[in-house]
């Protein structure tokens, strides 16, 4: 979705006069995506876990035995390993947006020329994709409004419900 909305801003800035965000991806979790459908090897190994998610599984578990993943990343990613179809659908989704990159010093550039509000809505306990990455660009935008939530990387919440009543006026 993050990619998306500022491949929108980037495509027509002067239509839009805000943009908001839910726990976007940090740089790390793109640099992984861009690694994962942009490349022949990231593609080819995503196919196969496509083709046997048990070998995903494996490869999850051995991360996180690692320490290389934390617990909230594993169970996360277990709900879409269990799941072929999930899966199937985040790599689809995951292909169709690979060109969808983002030089973000050029991005936070048109947003202030454009007077574009950013808003960020993130989970202070996000483990997934924690916010402070995002706070720190979001910070250095003119116009901006953050929303921290004190939750994890689920944002469907009530705490979610006031703030958008408060964004939209319902």
């Amino acid at each position: 979705g993050a990619r998306m909305a500022r491949a929108l801003v980037r495509t027509f800035p002067e239509r839009i006069e805000q943009i908001i965000f839910i726990s976007p991806p940090t740089k790390q979790f793109n640099h992984f995506l861009n690694f994962t459908v942009g490349t022949r090897f990231g593609l080819f190994m995503f196919n196969r876990f496509l083709e046997k998610n048990k070998r995903l599984e494996w490869w999850v578990n051995m991360l996180y035995r690692f320490r290389i993943l934390n617990r909230s990343v594993k169970i996360f990613t277990s709900k879409f390993i269990s799941k072929p179809e999930r899966l199937q659908k985040v790599y689809n989704t995951w292909l169709s947006q690979r060109r969808l990159r983002t030089n973000y010093k050029t991005f936070a550039k048109l947003v202030d020329q454009h007077g574009v509000v950013v808003i960020l809505i993130a989970g202070k306990n996000d483990t997934i994709t924690p916010p402070h990455q995002t706070i720190r660009f979001i910070k250095k935008l003119k116009k901006r409004r953050l929303f921290i939530i004190p939750k994890k990387h689920e944002l469907q919440t009530p705490e979610t419900k006031i703030i958008f009543r408060k964004l939209f006026k319902i």
